[in-house]
């Protein structure tokens, strides 16, 4: 079972919540909720990586993404502003690899929960001296 670390600020916004709930979902493994808060034509922007369109595509990539393996997630930031949110934070996974990542989420509407697009920044970070 996963380690959830989200800032107190973090939660005081409905697409705050619906967000910090979603992060911990896939931190725990499940996955089976987030495709009902996807719209049919989502994109996935992984930044150096590529892009990945449509729900089934998505959903495919997310069962193998890194947060399949966390052994600690620490949510960080996160803003809003409309239909846009931005979160950023660390993921521990096994063997000590630590990510750094970024996601800014595009919903269909400043009042839907209706994801239409994410852009992800993930970026391993270097073990700090006498770091274990």
């Amino acid at each position: 079972m996963a380690k959830i670390f989200v800032k107190p600020d973090c939660g005081n916004a409905p697409k705050k919540l619906f967000l910090k709930d979603l992060y911990s979902s896939l931190a725990e493994g499940d996955v089976s909720w987030l495709e009902d808060n996807l719209l049919d034509n989502v994109v996935w922007h992984i930044a150096g990586v590529g892009e990945i369109s449509g729900k089934e595509s998505y959903m495919t990539e997310i069962k193998t993404s890194v947060f399949k393996k966390v052994r600690e997630l620490h949510i960080d930031t996160m803003i809003t502003h409309g239909p846009e949110v931005c979160v950023s934070g660390r993921i521990l996974a096994p063997g000590g690899k630590e990510i750094a990542f970024c996601d800014i989420y595009t919903f269909a509407s400043a009042g839907s929960y209706k994801i239409k697009k994410v852009t992800s920044f993930m970026v391993e970070e270097p073990k700090a001296v006498g770091k274990k």
